[in-house]
């Protein structure tokens, strides 16, 4: 395993909250050296896959080992991916893993395995983000999608969380003040910030100074 390699971790509370745009972002101001990214996809056992995920979920590989790696050139031509944008904005490889919950931390490990000399790697993944322990975890919390919308696991994100990035709009609702101050208090280690844009958070001083800490 690379043990130069800085990790970064993108996690959300809720789906559509940002988590690629904010890798875009990251990924324009953290060069010049070659970083690499991945999006993890998670398949649930209970559950039959998508018709997109189907044809990978039937490789030998997945069946065998719970997981398949992707690289970006060796995915089906679906338009702007996600790991598209990801190569789009200079990631340097770019892979998709699709993982069974139990087999994340193997397609890890594996993945560490195939990005050679690359600076470091930011992964878009909430349930990695709960499995390891980053250089640095950053939570994205849409501040308008209700908690009964949030992921089972959001109470263990927050207090996983390095950097807590809360979307909300100029003027929050007194439902979204009063769910801050709910995500405030069960934060143990993270520090919060408000923000309309993920761009906003990026060229927010907290973040660029942790990523100076990140990469001196």
């Amino acid at each position: 395993m690379t043990s130069h390699l800085k990790k970064i971790i993108i996690a959300s509370l809720s789906k559509g909250a940002g988590k690629t745009a904010l890798a875009e972002a990251l990924l324009g101001v953290i060069g010049p050296a070659p970083w690499a990214a991945a999006k993890i996809t998670l398949v649930e056992d209970a559950q039959a896959p998508p018709s997109y995920l189907d044809p990978y979920c039937r490789r030998p590989e997945f069946i065998e080992r719970g997981y398949v790696i992707v690289p970006e050139e060796g995915a089906a031509d679906d338009g702007v991916t996600d790991t598209r944008r990801f190569a789009r904005a200079g990631a340097r490889p770019v892979f998709w893993i699709i993982a069974r919950p139990d087999a994340v931390l193997r397609a890890w490990i594996d993945l560490v395995n195939r990005l050679g000399e690359s600076a470091g790697v930011i992964v878009e993944s909430s349930t990695l983000a709960l499995r390891m322990d980053a250089d640095l975890t950053l939570l994205l919390i849409d501040i308008s999608v209700p908690p009964v919308k949030w992921k089972s696991t959001a109470d263990a994100l927050i207090g996983k969380a390095d950097v807590i990035i809360v979307r909300r709009s100029e003027r929050p609702t007194p439902a979204e003040n009063a769910l801050l101050i709910r995500t405030a208090r069960r934060r143990a280690r993270s520090e919060m910030m408000y923000v309309r844009s993920v761009a906003d958070a990026v060229q927010s001083s907290l973040l660029q100074d942790r990523l100076i800490r990140l990469l001196s």
